[in-house]
């Protein structure tokens, strides 16, 4: 059973915790689906072990929030 996304950022990495959940929300993309397909089986639960791959997903969750402001629709696939 894979470790929830949560668990696994907060005991990983606390200090990054507050900033991407905030990007998150930001983008408009806080939702367990977003956070399990994109955090924990595109990039992988190792992620949070590795603070490059952390701003690697804020940059990755402003990009998705700049086409989402912009009124562009992102398809599920592209997440």
């Amino acid at each position: 059973m894979k470790k929830s996304f949560a668990s696994v950022h907060i005991s990983m990495h606390p200090q990054f915790k507050e900033r991407l959940l905030c990007e998150a929300t930001i983008a408009g993309l806080c939702t367990s689906t977003y956070i399990k397909h994109v955090l924990l089986e595109k990039w992988g639960e190792s992620f949070s072990t590795h603070r490059k791959l952390t701003t690697a997903m804020i940059k990755h969750l402003r990009s998705v929030r700049d086409e989402l402001e912009k009124g562009y629709t992102i398809p599920y696939d592209d997440l």
